[in-house]
């Protein structure tokens, strides 16, 4: 198959950045999704971008990631924005600047960044229209499954957010029409410290000058595992120590389905996985005494994100202490109504974790047709 060799100036008619942003303008919910160096960073309430492209992560952790975006977005200035001439397509350009690492060409700064005018001097191989076209067309049907059980999630784990202010903000629980209050408290609900009714465990790193304890078999997991999900479940984590760096650190093996939260810097991250891990010392996990308090615990402290921040201290970087998270005072509902709450939460949490895994297969089925496709290795009609 012909293919012409063209730099990414030539391919495209937009290749800029976006506009800064102030992070007082982005929040969780809002009409537009605001896209930066690492990807998605929230929703404002105005766009500066219309139509289709890819973004490249411009800075930051992950500088150099390439996602396809269709509609209208705010993209700001740590994003570099693609539009491709009337001759190229869209998509799959984004699925061919995917493949190139674009990683690989950022500067060696603290702070690594890519050079939109030495990026746009790259050269890149490229097919007739058509053909584009229909490759786009096979890869974007993955795609838009995996994008369909997003939507599903998100859907999902609303709906177990609503239940929880359904039931324990509103008091709306089943039976609470005859229930007795006091003090304005449903009969048999308490207060109790968090640190009376689950154990709090910090985390910890192995030394990084020892390559024995790097590459082992246990999940160690990092808050970037966190911050960088738009769900709960954790089923891909990227740290791998071994027995000995677990051993040799302040690191703690921890359960299935333990409540992991991000303490320092990004505070208040949310994950829970179904496989034995342990993390860095940038997290509380968090263990139930009671295994029908597991659900509630976890949604209870996503409502209160922004006291547990409110909680956190610290000079180079906010940090809150197990200490003083303990200290914070939670509400306990009854027995009945826990295991009615863990039953609910819980079959909605093992939904999207079927949801998740059905994604994982389909994202993985697409990388391996990915580069056989554009390599021509495997040929369209």
């Amino acid at each position: 198959m012909k293919q012409d060799i063209l730099t990414i100036g030539d391919i495209c008619s937009r290749f800029s950045s976006g506009k800064n942003i102030t992070s007082e303008s982005i929040h969780s919910e809002g009409e537009f999704p605001v896209y930066g160096g690492n990807g998605l960073r929230g929703y404002t309430d105005s766009f500066n971008f219309e139509g289709e492209c890819s973004i490249i992560g411009r800075q930051g952790a992950y500088c150099g990631n390439v996602r396809y975006f269709k509609g209208k977005g705010y993209m700001s200035d740590h994003a570099v924005v693609a539009v491709t001439k009337p001759e190229h397509n869209n998509r799959y350009f984004a699925y061919k600047l995917g493949l190139m690492n674009l990683g690989r060409f950022s500067g060696q700064a603290a702070q690594p960044g890519l050079s939109v005018i030495k990026v746009s001097k790259l050269r890149v191989e490229m097919p007739p229209l058509s053909v584009q076209r229909r490759i786009a067309s096979i890869l974007s049907a993955y795609d838009n499954l995996i994008e369909n059980n997003t939507r599903r999630i998100r859907l999902l784990e609303q709906m177990a957010e609503n239940i929880y202010k359904e039931w324990f903000v509103r008091f709306r629980f089943p039976g609470h029409e005859n229930a007795e209050f006091e003090n304005g408290l449903p009969k048999g609900w308490q207060l109790r410290h968090i640190g009376d009714v689950c154990d709090t465990i910090g985390g910890g790193t192995p030394s990084t000058s020892k390559p024995e304890y790097w590459g082992g078999d246990i999940k160690w997991v990092t808050p970037t595992d966190i911050t960088s999900k738009d769900s709960l479940p954790l089923l891909t984590i990227a740290g791998r120590i071994t027995l000995e760096g677990l051993n040799k650190s302040s690191a703690k093996l921890l359960p299935p389905y333990t409540i992991l939260m991000t303490s320092r810097a990004s505070i208040g991250f949310f994950g829970m996985a179904p496989f034995e891990l342990c993390t860095n010392q940038g997290f509380i996990s968090i263990i139930p005494h009671s295994e029908n308090l597991r659900m509630y615990m976890l949604y209870m402290l996503k409502s209160r994100k922004e006291e547990i921040v409110m909680n956190a201290n610290g000079s180079t970087f906010l940090e809150i202490s197990k200490g003083r998270f303990r200290k914070m005072r939670m509400l306990i509902p009854d027995d009945s109504t826990l295991n009615e709450f863990e039953k609910r939460a819980r079959a909605i949490f093992d939904t999207v974790m079927k949801l998740e895994q059905q994604s994982m297969i389909l994202a993985r089925q697409r990388d391996l047709l990915l580069p056989r496709l554009m390599s021509g290795k495997l040929e369209v009609m």
